[in-house]
């Protein structure tokens, strides 16, 4: 028989959390409440305790990375329809085939751009974004001010959480069968020229990371599928 407490049960890691009755896809995790304008510390929700210091339903902000409380933030890395369709075409002598991916419902954390917006210290490699980091009261931005370790802006968070949608063009090919007359000629029953490109053309929400991600919703160094083109000749003798 199942304890009282078996609903209760559940374990975590950086971002999620293995519960009863929720998904293991959906995102467990501190909740970015934006750049304070006046100094330019990056801010997070808590929640507000009462009397007994149980949640009240209410939450404040705080500075302090370890003070801030983790919440389902209403995003999941499973998407919500996955899956491609190819079609082909011929024209007289012409014939063109494609084939498309998608992807659309999915988030991804993005632990590549999380180290790249590293605002304790510039010296190394760094995203083009720090360019819009607060330097003065009054900035309104997303990036918080340049500081040491004292208060790592760049921990686990919201803040690099991002839609995954994506649909891409994977394969194209566009040929062309040369006339009977034509392959007579060369004592051949068929004589086919064709150019055929990969990973040709890909939207996607979130730019700067291959949109074929793991399921897990976490980056993980891979490359971008190289977008590559071929000529090539099919001959049937």
């Amino acid at each position: 028989m199942k304890s009282p407490n078996y609903r209760k049960r559940s374990l975590s890691n950086d971002n999620k959390k293995w519960e009863v009755g929720r998904s293991l896809y959906e995102f467990y995790i501190r909740e970015s409440a934006g750049v304070d304008p006046n100094d330019g510390y990056l801010m997070w929700y808590k929640d507000i305790l009462d009397t007994n210091g149980e949640p009240t339903g209410e939450r404040t902000m705080t500075k302090v990375y370890s003070e801030a409380d983790r919440y389902y933030v209403g995003a999941s890395s499973l998407p919500d329809i996955i899956g491609g369709f190819n079609t082909s075409v011929t024209y007289k002598n012409f014939d063109l085939n494609a084939l498309f991916n998608f992807s659309f419902g999915s988030y991804v954390y993005d632990h590549s751009y999380e180290r790249l917006m590293n605002t304790t210290d510039i010296t190394g490699q760094r995203h083009a974004d720090i360019a819009n980091r607060w330097t003065k009261p009054g900035d309104v931005t997303d990036v918080p001010l340049l500081l040491n370790s004292q208060n790592y802006f760049g921990a686990t968070s919201s803040r690099f959480l991002f839609k995954n949608d994506y649909i891409r063009l994977k394969a194209l090919s566009i040929g062309y069968s040369f006339k009977e007359s034509f392959t007579e000629r060369l004592n051949v029953s068929r004589f086919r020229l064709y150019l055929q490109g990969d990973n040709i053309f890909t939207y996607q929400t979130h730019k700067g990371i291959d949109p074929e991600q793991d399921l897990s919703g976490a980056t993980n160094n891979r490359s971008y599928q190289l977008k590559t083109f071929s000529l090539g000749v099919n001959v049937q003798f």
